[in-house]
């Protein structure tokens, strides 16, 4: 593996560091020379997938998961107090330090997961900004945090975010690739990442006043999940104890009641506009 692919593994941790303490441009500095490193491999590189499971981008963010973030606070309690418009998700994807050690290339999937986090980092940095901007106006500061700024970084979210978007559903859909035929989807396609995505996307739209593209996230939102749901009762009819086991563990790490809070909101206005 090239010493650029460690480098840019190596940043995309810290930089999750720093997301988690809240140190958003300190991330974004990081986040943002992985991306350049991870984009610097070659073409027959960035088509590799990863082809061991636990380094796959539902790996990475299974491994995310059950790592505490070192500010204790958790992710569902920090979003309303930020936004008080829903939740986001905030947990940076981590590449796990065995795939590290073993210097293991993820090929695209470290740039889906460097994006992501970038895309992250601004949303999370703009959201803090607006609600200092909120306080600080009632308290008449002129130190305030600059709108323009603050308005930069949600377009520069909603672009990294849309990248994500378009770079997996790229991958995911793929039918040639450099491997072989068996894994050459392996570990990119991800249900739980689509449904973050559809997730932050949507808050990211509604703060743009694009009801549109809001209400599309949150459709696709809510489907995923009902997939999601689907394939847990699906699989809880199994008798391999172990499998039951393994999915149950990632349904609840996924933040469902996070994203069907949001999805909620599509009934909520359907009855409204029914009542109308």
């Amino acid at each position: 593996m090239s010493q650029c692919h460690l480098y840019a593994q190596k940043l995309n941790n810290s930089a999750a560091l720093c997301i988690e303490i809240g140190q958003y441009d300190r991330a974004i500095f990081s986040l943002a020379k992985a991306l350049r490193l991870s984009r610097a491999q070659s073409d027959e590189s960035m088509m590799i997938g990863s082809s061991c499971d636990q380094y796959s981008i539902d790996g990475c963010i299974s491994y995310s998961e059950i790592t505490c973030p070192v500010s204790g606070v958790s992710n569902h309690s920090l979003s309303n107090d930020l936004t008080g418009s829903g939740y986001i998700y905030q947990r940076p994807i981590r590449v796990p330090p065995e795939c590290i050690i073993e210097n293991h290339n993820m090929g695209r999937t470290l740039f889906l997961i460097i994006t992501f986090n970038l895309a992250m980092a601004h949303h999370l940095g703009a959201m803090v900004a607006t609600s200092r901007t909120s306080c600080e106006s009632d308290c008449e500061d002129r130190t305030a945090p600059n709108p323009l700024q603050t308005n930069n970084k949600i377009k520069k979210a909603l672009q990294l975010y849309e990248i994500s978007h378009s770079w997996h559903s790229r991958i995911t859909s793929e039918q040639t690739s450099y491997e072989s035929g068996a894994s050459q989807t392996f570990g990119v396609s991800s249900i739980r990442f689509r449904m973050i995505l559809s997730n932050n996307m949507s808050h990211i739209y509604r703060l743009g006043s694009n009801n549109t593209k809001h209400r599309q996230c949150l459709e696709h939102l809510l489907s995923t999940v009902m997939v999601a749901v689907d394939y847990k009762t699906r699989t809880n009819t199994n008798n391999n104890a172990t499998t039951q086991t393994l999915h149950n563990t990632d349904l609840r790490s996924s933040n469902l009641e996070g994203f069907l809070m949001n999805a909620s909101k599509l009934f909520v206005e359907e009855h409204c506009a029914e009542a109308a």
